[in-house]
């Protein structure tokens, strides 16, 4: 049983037993991407087969099934694609586990259960595209932490000698310069509420203090 179930994983047959879900895909994509031989053939377009002495001509050309690598397909290239797998059962419907990369950072996106536009367009392909431009297009990263050289001078009182954030673009350093914009005037306003407190009690007092010495 095992082994059957084994081989039905490899080739992607249907098994009532056998289920995973887009988050444990992700997980399994993730991990298989970090092996560059894996890498490397799921994010090639077209290979062709050396010549063999069976097979002496060089004409075996084989492409991939993910449309997002391939750039004549415009409805569904994306520049920065890097794999993964695609996949098709009657139950799972049309599914494809897609990745693409940029500036150093990489995103994975999971379709299951797709299927074809009245235009006869495949969604799994526009959906992964669409998914993967909007997390190239908005996503921010916050690194918190001592740099690892001054991990090593931690004795020294010097303040400059540690950076505690680190900004990897523009947005991070205006969204920073607005936070801290916000909170002197949150400060100046609860100073001059303070103010106005304290002139309006001594007015009070004076008030008070002019009346007693009428009487």
């Amino acid at each position: 049983m095992l082994k059957t179930h084994i081989l039905q994983i490899l080739v992607g047959l249907h098994d009532e037993n056998l289920y995973s879900t887009a988050y444990d895909l992700s997980i399994i994509a993730g991990y298989a991407m970090k092996n560059e031989t894996f890498r490397k053939i799921v994010s090639t377009p077209t290979f062709t087969l050396p010549a063999t002495n069976i097979h002496p001509a060089s004409d075996r050309t084989f492409s991939t099934s993910n449309a997002l690598l391939i750039p004549k397909m415009e409805n569904y290239y994306l520049e920065y694609a890097t794999g993964i797998k695609t996949g098709f059962t009657d139950p799972a419907g049309d599914c494809l586990v897609a990745s693409a990369k940029k500036d150093g950072i990489e995103f994975i996106c999971v379709c299951l259960h797709d299927g074809y536009l009245e235009n006869g367009l495949r969604e799994k392909f526009l959906d992964c595209k669409n998914l993967l431009k909007f997390a190239i297009d908005n996503y921010t990263s916050y690194y918190i932490g001592l740099q690892e050289e001054l991990e090593k001078s931690s004795m020294q009182k010097n303040s400059n000698d540690f950076e505690l954030f680190s900004f990897t673009n523009q947005d991070d350093q205006n969204s920073l310069l607005n936070i801290s914009i916000k909170i002197i005037i949150t400060i100046i306003g609860i100073l001059i509420i303070l103010i106005y407190i304290k002139l309006v009690f001594f007015r009070k007092k004076k008030k008070k203090l002019k009346r007693s010495k009428k009487h």
